[in-house]
Formats: C-alpha cells, structure tokens, sequence
C-alpha cells in the first residue's frame, strides 16, 4: 500500500551553527531508523531504506512551523532554504545533514531565533512509501507493518509536537555530552542501535542482541543529558531503581536467569511520545 507519512525529529540549533552573509547552516539528523505510530498502526522504517532512499533528501526544501497543505512545495513564498550533504551515520543509524536556510527566504523573526537557538526543535520529514504488513520487533518493541522505497520532498522545521506517538524521537547532533551508565560491555553485542527511553526525561539507551545467550533486544548502556539535571550519580541511582523495579516484576525465576535490563521494563509501561 503506497501512502505518504510524516517523521518528526529534533536538530540542535544552539551547536556548531555556522552563518555566512546568505546563509544559516544547522546540522541535524533528519531521520532514523526507527518505529512510527500512524493512527493503530505501528510501521518501521529499517536503516537500509532510509540509506536507499538518502539521495532523495538531499536538496529537498525547508519550510518553516507547517507543512504545506499538498504534498509538494507549489508556492515558492512557503521555501526557507533547502537541506544538504546528507549522509548515513552508523553509530546513531540516522541520515545526518545540514539545514541551509536562505536569509533572503526568511523573516527576521526566524532568522534570530536560529541564531540563539530558540526555534521549536522539531523538525518533520515529509515522505512517500510502501507499507507492507509484515509483523516484527526492532529495539524491544513490536510493530505491524514495513515501510519500503521511501521517497523524500521536503522537511518542515519549527513544528508543533506532532499527531503521531513514536517511541523514537528526540534527536540531537550527538550523545557525547550525556552521562553515560554501563549495563553490558560493547564487545558482547552483534550490533547496536540507539532508542528513546524517555524525552521528557533526556534518557536515551543503548541497546542490541548479544553474540551469545538470549536473542532478546537487551541494553548495553544507558544516556542521560546533563541539561535535564541529571547527575552521573542520579544517573547510576536512576538505573539501579529500574533495575530493581524489573527484578520485582519479573513473573517466574529461571533456573539460570538473564542479566536484568531497566530498559526492557521501561519500554513496556512508558507512556509513547507524540511524533508525526
């Protein structure tokens, strides 16, 4: 089934923001690899899609606050600029990219509000794409359908929080700056992928399938960002109680128990997050 859809992501515009006497420059990611709920349906868009279908994002328009009532852009006064040098990044797996807005193209208002950085962080990418309605999981959770041979037209910037709850949102250029908490070590795993714990929170997990024992997703680490107050004490305390909340919960012992993942308790009651 062809349908067009709605992705929304954030783009840190208080970081490496680069202004030349035409242009502002933002990094962003501008979509990843991830599960998006549209009305009762679960869909995923797996990371070599969005690696196929990068070519389409690069040059697509920036519109600003909304998207534009039809698909296309048919109204050059709704244009802001135009995205640029997009690429894969393995370690998020996520398309990164820069937004280039034109000076010419915008008002004062939005122009001061890239600079400090206090322009709505959410940004939407518009998209076509085939759903095929194959079951699965990714990242611990389930979903209904595949999203297939995605095709990219443009991304709004400044939206409102959108209609749709996904369970990944909350982009950022990187987690360097975060507190890390160690759950597993990285040699154990076959791949990893970044998921949303909680935005509200800044509480981002680390999570895959290790190389031996249980098939389940289970967590390597643990990110929390310092400018929601926590502490790497906080931090480490925060883990430790989910922890113990998982242990609680657990319905029947095993014989030879797995390690325990806060993750994996925290990804069934948390409530999803609003995206498009």
């Amino acid at each position: 089934m062809s349908s067009i859809q709605y992705g929304k992501f954030e783009f840190d515009s208080a970081r490496n923001i680069q202004e030349t006497e035409d242009e502002i420059v933002v990094p962003a990611i501008l979509d990843r690899e991830s599960i998006l709920q549209y009305g009762n349906i679960r869909s995923y868009r797996p990371a070599d899609e969005l690696q196929d279908a990068a070519f389409t994002l690069e040059g697509a328009w920036i519109v600003a606050y909304r998207h534009t009532p039809t698909p296309y852009i048919v109204h050059r006064s709704d244009i802001r600029g135009r995205v640029k040098n997009v690429s894969w990044d393995t370690e998020t797996a996520s398309l990164v990219g820069e937004l280039v807005f034109s000076k010419s193209l915008c008002d004062s208002v939005l122009l001061e509000k890239l600079r400090k950085g206090t322009l709505n962080k959410d940004t939407s990418t518009a998209y076509f794409c085939n759903e095929l309605f194959e079951a699965g999981e990714f990242g611990g959770q389930k979903f209904d359908a595949l999203q297939k041979n995605l095709m990219y037209h443009h991304i709004a910037v400044g939206v409102p929080e959108g209609r749709c709850p996904s369970p990944y949102v909350g982009m950022m250029d990187s987690f360097n700056d975060f507190l890390h908490v160690n759950v597993r070590p990285q040699q154990l795993f076959s791949r990893l992928t970044t998921v949303l714990v909680s935005a509200k929170d800044g509480i981002y997990a680390l999570v895959g399938k290790l190389r031996q024992g249980t098939k389940e997703t289970v967590t390597c680490e643990l990110m929390f960002d310092g400018e929601k107050g926590w502490t790497q004490d906080k931090a480490e305390a925060w883990a430790k109680e989910h922890k113990k909340s998982a242990e609680r919960d657990s319905p029947e012992p095993s014989p030879k128990p797995e390690p325990l993942d806060p993750f994996e308790v925290l990804a069934k009651s948390r409530k999803v997050l609003n995206s498009r």
